[in-house]
């Protein structure tokens, strides 16, 4: 089903495409690879990307939940650090109680009239020698003459990977504002409220808090090499559709002797984004909703 859903929207003649695919699309392929730095597709048909985040095995975690969490800064407007006190940054800790996916820093600014050459930097700073940064994202913008209001979303998923690792879990975070090559003293006055991370985290189901008892993830790996369509799917070399397996209890509705019955099935569907040719001279790149399964519920 997944496949004939997946073929539907892309609205491939199967047959034509891949007979008509000559080494002209794979010097095409390599170019527009290259260019996105897409060039280190798995070689071997067996080598599978990682997924994601570690899913539990039916023994032990049934389930779960992809959830949204907003992260503040817990001071805010400035860091103490071992040398100095730096504003303009806002600390945060990252003491996860669930597992990571991805987060974002979301920075929005007040209504800036007349514009010249606006730059937002977001950095981390070294908590023993505050004087020391690293950048960690960029947004620039040229010239506006009218009033504008930015709401800017920097993706540190990577990084805050890498924080996660590290027994310090508190960041330090500077925010510099520069307009026509001018350093602001106080971003206070330029940004609508303090900067925050928004995560998204996966909750898993434990068997002694739910009713559900036996519903749980299962890794499920399309690779496209293995079923003949790398041809024309150029980017990703695979991807993770995965499947909902296990048993749910039954469940009597409310003030009836009604059983309804209960089936493990998806409850939060992921986005897959692919890089297809069309034809000889013709490569796009789509994003497909609801292709993959991320997480598994009873109803």
């Amino acid at each position: 089903m997944v496949f004939l859903k997946f073929l539907g929207i892309l609205g491939f003649s199967f047959i034509f495409e891949i007979g008509t695919i000559t080494s002209k699309i794979d010097i095409q392929k390599i170019r527009v690879l290259e260019n996105l730095n897409l060039l280190d597709r798995p070689k071997d048909i067996g080598e599978i990307p990682i997924f994601p985040f570690e899913v539990a095995s039916p023994s032990e975690k049934y389930g779960g939940k992809l959830s949204h969490e907003m992260l503040e800064s817990r001071k805010g407007w400035n860091c103490v650090t071992g040398s100095s006190v730096e504003n303009n940054c806002f600390p945060y800790n990252f003491n996860l109680s669930k597992e990571f996916v991805s987060g974002n820093i979301l920075i929005s600014t007040q209504n800036l009239t007349n514009l010249s050459n606006l730059v937002i930097i977001a950095s981390e700073v070294n908590k023993q020698f505050g004087a020391e940064t690293r950048e960690l994202d960029r947004f620039e913008f040229e010239q506006s003459s009218r009033t504008s209001r930015f709401r800017i979303r920097f993706n540190l998923s990577s990084q805050i990977r890498k924080w996660l690792e590290e027994p310090e879990k508190t960041k330090f975070i500077k925010i510099d504002i520069y307009i026509n090559g001018i350093i602001v003293d106080n971003v206070e006055d330029y940004l609508e409220v303090e900067p925050f991370f928004e995560m998204t985290v996966f909750e898993y189901f434990e068997s002694e808090n739910t009713n559900c008892t036996g519903c749980y993830l299962s890794t499920f790996y399309v690779n496209f090499t293995e079923i003949g369509w790398n041809d024309w799917i150029l980017s990703p070399p695979g991807f993770y559709a995965n499947l909902c397996e296990g048993s749910c209890p039954d469940e009597k509705l409310g003030g009836t002797d009604i059983i309804q019955e209960q089936v493990c099935a998806p409850n939060y569907y992921g986005s897959v984004d692919f890089l297809i040719a069309r034809s000889k001279y013709d490569i796009q790149k789509i994003r497909i909703h609801g292709l993959r399964a991320l997480s598994c519920g009873c109803i």
